[in-house]
């Protein structure tokens, strides 16, 4: 029961603060190494080299790309209908214009919120 809780607060803390998946790795490296302590049950050696092959896949960009990322992609390719061309004109819009500079390139949902309150303050005097 410790061990689950545990976990639970490592998983909940490291995706609080989107730790890199070489964080989550190490983390879950450390509590199965506590499960003998915690649990009173060690891993299997089976389950060493399964949490060792699955953590060498995610870390390594390369491999990632080709045991996960590109089989994944070639499936939601196929699966994905094609854009209608108002669908394009209405992302192509916001992608130039008052969008694109309340949420800068890589920030997709993290608007830039003081460029947006000195806006407001300008054209609004009395705050």
């Amino acid at each position: 029961m410790i061990a689950a809780v545990l976990l639970v607060l490592l998983v909940g803390g490291l995706a609080y603060f989107r730790a890199p998946i070489l964080a989550w790795s190490a983390v879950v490296a450390i509590w199965l190494l506590s499960l003998p302590w915690t649990h009173g049950a060690s891993l299997p050696t089976a389950g060493w080299v399964a949490f060792a092959l699955i953590a060498l896949v995610l870390n390594i960009q390369l491999l990632r790309r080709v045991v996960l990322t590109g089989p994944f992609f070639v499936v939601f390719k196929k699966i994905t209908p094609v854009m209608s061309q108002t669908e394009q004109e209405a992302l192509n819009a916001a992608l130039c214009g008052g969008t694109a500079i309340c949420f800068p390139a890589g920030q997709i949902g993290n608007a830039y919120w003081l460029f947006l309150i000195r806006n407001y303050r300008q054209k609004n005097k009395r705050f």
